[in-house]
Formats: C-alpha cells, sequence, structure tokens
C-alpha cells in the first residue's frame, strides 16, 4: 500500500462511473460497482483507516506517514 493520494481516488473513481455509464450490466454488477465508488477513502484518515483494518495494527507502509515511522 502506498500513500494516501486524492489523485488516485478521483482516477479510480472515474474509472468505476464510466464502467457504471455501461447500459449492459447485471443488477448485481451495478450494485457491487455502486459500492466500490461509494466505499472509495475520501481523505487520507479514511484511508489508513481501512489499512490497519486490512492488515492489522502493525502493518508498515511501504512509504513513510508523514515521516511517523
Amino acid at each position: 500500500m502506498g500513500p494516501y493520494s486524492e489523485t488516485k481516488q478521483i482516477e479510480r473513481a472515474e474509472r468505476v462511473k464510466s464502467l457504471l455509464a455501461r447500459s449492459d450490466l447485471s443488477e448485481w454488477a451495478r450494485t457491487y460497482w455502486e459500492g466500490v465508488v461509494r466505499n472509495l477513502s475520501k481523505n487520507e484518515w479514511d484511508y489508513n483507516h481501512r489499512v490497519v483494518n486490512a492488515f492489522g495494527k502493525d502493518f508498515r507502509p511501504l512509504y513513510p506517514i508523514n515521516n511517523r515511522i
């Protein structure tokens, strides 16, 4: 996991939104991807919180977060 990037999150949202613009998605796929775009981290705190929840408290990112490592 790299450091939080608002630009990267916007790029992810745009890619998912372009997928959602397709008319051939099943109801399940549309619901799934709508959830993905809704759940993208909106700020660094949310992003880091999700990383800790996914990988545990002892997770050490590849890049220092605010030089605290």
